[in-house]
């Protein structure tokens, strides 16, 4: 009974983190009236993207080692390719985070070089 009960307060806290971010990133995607071409806000669209598969990614890789009835190792990188399937699993999602995090660090110097070219 406890395992269920925390199965579903997991998935109620990955249903609200991510619907914020999806209402972040359509925040984002309003046209703004002083971008040349909407280039910003494209990329805002992008970055949004990027924040959300984060942390679809992050609650992924929760919710399989939930499911597994595992704990979540605290480690920064993921290290070699492990040959466990659940591993397996757990660490192709933490590549997934990691690849969205660099999309976002991308996004964001493109919108800084953005502002900076365009001299606001």
């Amino acid at each position: 009974m406890e395992a269920r009960v925390k199965r579903i307060v997991l998935t109620c806290l990955a249903v609200l983190s991510t619907s914020f971010f999806v209402f972040i990133v359509l925040l984002f995607a309003l046209p703004q009236p002083n971008h040349p071409f909407g280039f910003r806000s494209l990329i805002f669209v992008v970055m949004g993207i990027g924040v959300v598969w984060g942390c679809v990614s992050t609650w992924a890789r929760v919710y399989v080692y939930e499911t597994a009835g595992l704990s979540s190792p605290a480690k920064l990188f993921p290290g070699p390719r492990p040959t466990d399937p659940i591993e397996l699993r757990v660490w192709i999602w933490k590549w997934h985070f990691y690849a969205a995090f660099i999309l976002v660090l991308i996004c964001m110097l493109v919108i800084s070089l953005s502002i900076w070219v365009q001299g606001n």
